[in-house]
């Protein structure tokens, strides 16, 4: 048997594990306890939240704003913004409700925004975003420039949003900077941002466009006039550019032209269709099925036997793309003929069943 000194230390090391129990797991009950609490106290002031602004909103009319009534110090700035984007889920885009809603923001969400701007940390710079994004003015125009130099990547993302969304010409100006970084991390969310621009903002980035000499400066500029509607003053500039040296240049040149001039792109792209760069003609190839050109099929039949596989690839996905005629072409095709003329053609006729059969 044990020692009565050996007995004495298990009994004390049990009693130990006993204790650490009871500590873990009373642990466990005050934090369910606590996160039970704050979970019931958010729900009640997202719940009060809402009904002022039904309330506002109900009262209010295009000739008669109803001011939102000032907010405690219990409705923490991060509780308006949330109780904000659940409000608007359930009504749709409504003139009064955007009128309450920036007076609400420059009453109780400005000033935490400026303060947080000015912040070392990162996440107050982002809720600072956050904040910004329902109001600023001018004077805040800084603070946004100097947020997009932060060398955290969301927070310059979303201090982009914002430079766009008031239209902010230093900022965009900034940002059209950095579209020269071809390589710069997140550029394609950066120029995507710029989906939704105003006029003001479309304005800007001709101006810029137009008197700018940067040759990736400029793809980038193309890149973003891609997503938005044509812009007939970029034409005469396009057109040069669509012969540039520089093959990315060249390349965002012929991209803008088809979004451009989508009635004459068989005569644009034909005479580009055998050049040098396999990378021109596999975006002819491209280009002409996504705008059906139908009228140049002769074009395709030669790009399919091109000696690069993405031009012979793309080619054979054009001509599915153009008509049932199309189709024809490429399952009449002879391996005995051109094996690899043969081999893009089953490929994207492959690819083209399979979408048929989901």
């Amino acid at each position: 048997m044990f020692s009565g000194e050996v007995l004495y230390f298990i009994q004390i090391w049990v009693m130990i594990n006993i204790l650490i129990i009871l500590g873990l797991t009373s642990s466990i009950y005050i934090v369910q306890f606590i996160s039970a609490r704050n979970k019931a106290r958010k729900t009640k002031t997202t719940d009060e939240l809402l009904r002022i602004f039904h309330a506002s909103l109900a009262a209010s009319s295009d000739k008669k704003l109803i001011t939102i009534p000032s907010l405690s110090a219990k409705h923490h700035y991060f509780d308006i913004i949330l109780t904000i984007n659940k409000f608007e889920e359930d009504i749709e885009n409504n003139a009064v409700w955007l009128k309450l809603r920036e007076q609400l923001a420059k009453e109780q969400l400005v000033a935490t925004a400026r303060k947080y701007a000015k912040s070392r940390y990162w996440f107050k710079n982002f809720q600072a975003l956050m904040c910004f994004n329902f109001y600023m003015d001018a004077t805040d125009d800084l603070l946004v420039e100097k947020l997009l130099h932060s060398k955290i990547p969301i927070i310059t993302l979303h201090a982009c949003r914002v430079a766009i969304k008031y239209s902010m010409p230093r900022a965009i100006n900034t940002v059209i900077d950095w579209l020269n970084e071809t390589r710069k991390p997140n550029r394609s969310l950066y120029i995507h941002y710029f989906k939704s621009s105003s006029q003001e903002v479309i304005t800007l980035l001709l101006e810029r466009f137009l008197k700018e000499d940067h040759p990736y400066i400029k793809v980038g500029l193309y890149d973003i006039f891609a997503n938005l509607l044509p812009q007939q003053q970029l034409l005469a500039m396009t057109l040069i550019d669509s012969n540039a040296e520089l093959l990315e240049l060249k390349l965002a040149a012929l991209r803008m032209l088809s979004h451009l001039q989508p009635e004459n792109l068989g005569e644009l792209l034909a005479a580009e269709h055998q050049d040098e760069h396999w990378e021109v003609r596999a975006l002819i190839a491209k280009q002409m099925g996504i705008y059906a050109v139908t009228e140049k099929a002769n074009i395709l039949l030669s790009l399919l036997k091109d000696s690069e596989w993405w031009v012979r690839l793309n080619a054979a996905h054009a001509l599915l793309q153009l008509n049932d005629e199309g189709k024809q072409t490429l399952l009449q095709l002879n391996k005995e003929d051109d094996l690899y003329a043969y081999e893009a053609a089953q490929h994207a006729l492959q690819h083209y069943n399979k979408k048929l059969e989901n």
